[in-house]
């Protein structure tokens, strides 16, 4: 694996990362997130198995309060295969729970690198930002499987900083601004049919 250090103001720097892979796909693990033992061999198998440029897995959130940890039920993603755009918004509270990050996700490397300098030419903010990347991704990508499994586990701090911050903080309001609007190129690039039907696939 590959440790990405931040820059003294705080950036990583992907670029500079994907100097250095080597491998066949990617997938990106918080500092204090963890995998499932099954995380790694479930997303390649199905990768390899649909050619996909993306798999997504569903997660499980851990809520810490500093004191104890609570796992509670996060999301599993839901089949969407509605060829009607619209109905997508049925099952747009799973959906946006999965593509909210890019957490959980096993990239293709020949995929990521093709698309990196539009998936990363967008506004910058200290919120929201792998929300941005993963609407980025769909956008542009061909194809994209759902594993109907929880693998990802989200350790969810109740100090951390998008939740003491989270009212009358002007960049947060411009991130949430940036996100719909990118919802919406993901909504029109869908329209011109752009990428395959979501695929979800029940593991045992």
């Amino acid at each position: 694996y590959i440790k990405l250090e931040p820059s003294k103001e705080g950036y990583y720097s992907y670029f500079d990362l994907l100097d250095e892979v080597r491998g066949k796909y990617i997938t990106e693990l918080d500092s204090d997130d963890y995998w499932d033992v099954d995380y790694l061999k479930t997303l390649c198998a199905v990768a390899e198995e649909k050619k996909a440029d993306i798999v997504a897995a569903g997660s499980y959130y851990v809520m810490d309060d500093g004191v104890s940890k609570e796992l509670k039920k996060g999301a599993i993603p839901k089949a969407f295969d509605d060829p009607e755009i619209a109905a997508m918004g049925n099952d747009l509270f799973d959906f946006y729970n999965t593509f909210s990050t890019v957490w959980g996700k096993l990239i293709s490397t020949e995929f990521y690198m093709e698309n990196l300098k539009y998936i990363y030419d967008r506004p910058f903010f200290s919120y929201g930002g792998d929300t941005l990347t993963a609407l980025r991704m769909l956008q542009v990508a061909r194809s994209c499987v759902c594993v109907e499994k929880p693998l990802y586990f989200y350790r969810n701090r109740m100090s951390s900083t998008s939740k003491v911050n989270q009212y009358y903080n002007r960049e947060l309001h411009l991130a949430h601004d940036a996100v719909f609007r990118e919802g919406l190129r993901l909504v029109k690039s869908w329209n011109k049919n752009t990428l395959s039907v979501i695929l979800v696939i029940p593991v045992a």
